[in-house]
């Protein structure tokens, strides 16, 4: 599979395409908006194996961490995740542009189907299916907002909407703001809004790894409102005969997390 990009859960990959640079740091225009949106969205997964690590501070709990392994492929357009811990799988993802479903693997062989993908997993830090399987990204009303920058960046921002079918994802979350690279076609921030357009959580990229020529997310950080709980991802990603090497950020220390608030919004 020949593709330059692929999203998947709380992941994406992408490879530099040689789109203009003038492109990638001013406002689109709508035809080209649309294009930059496509490019991200409608690429394959290529089969790969994820393994990650968390961290979460919160004051009511105190620090906790944890780790997991996630295999990804795609199949006749859909695609499907697996998460593991300690070598066993806890739940199945599949998601393709007609449906999405979940299912939880238990000790005996059996599934359960889950339907409430908003529910905190105490395993993976407190984060939810929702937020690992990141459905938005196949929803399917999508706004060009503006450009802005991110880890001193340059990227283009969109507001993504779920419709009538989409919107048990998440029954609390309203809209989506997702800020893209698209140098590298990945995603360095995402803002998650309520009705009201208050912030309920944001994700940030704080480093950014190339291996090859795809670039991922190495570290990822998620923030809920009014707690400020923060739960860190540290991803390692597995790949044949790759080289890794840092991607350049202007900004000196990446590991300092973006103000939500500075991001301007409609």
């Amino acid at each position: 599979m020949h593709r330059h990009f692929f999203s998947f859960l709380l992941f994406s990959v992408g490879v530099c395409t040689g789109l203009s640079a003038v492109r990638h740091d001013r406002i689109l225009s709508p035809s080209e908006a649309k294009e930059v949106w496509e490019d991200f969205s409608r690429q394959e997964i290529r089969p790969i194996q994820v393994n990650f690590s968390w961290s979460s501070s919160s004051q009511a709990n105190g620090p906790a961490q944890g780790s997991g392994r996630l295999d990804l492929r795609t199949t006749d357009g859909i695609v499907e995740g697996k998460y593991f811990q300690e070598d066993r799988c806890k739940f199945s993802y599949a998601i393709s542009s007609q449906a999405t479903e979940w299912q939880e693997y238990h000790s005996d062989g059996s599934a359960t189907a889950v339907r409430d993908s908003s529910q905190p997993l105490p395993e993976y830090g407190g984060l939810s299916l929702f937020d690992l399987s990141m459905p938005f990204l196949h929803w399917e009303t999508v706004t060009y907002l503006s450009h802005g920058r991110v880890l001193g960046r340059p990227v283009q921002r969109f507001s993504l909407k779920p419709n009538s079918s989409q919107k048990w994802q998440n029954p609390t979350v309203a809209s989506v703001e997702i800020s893209l690279d698209t140098a590298w076609h990945i995603w360095l921030k995402i803002i998650y809004r309520d009705t009201n357009g208050k912030i309920l959580q944001y994700a940030n990229v704080l480093q950014l790894r190339k291996i090859g020529e795809v670039g991922f997310e190495e570290s990822v950080d998620f923030i809920t409102f009014p707690s400020r709980k923060k739960v860190r991802l540290i991803l390692q990603y597995r790949a044949d005969k790759v080289t890794s090497d840092p991607i350049p950020s202007e900004k000196k220390d990446s590991s300092v997390p973006i103000d939500p608030i500075s991001v301007p919004h409609e």
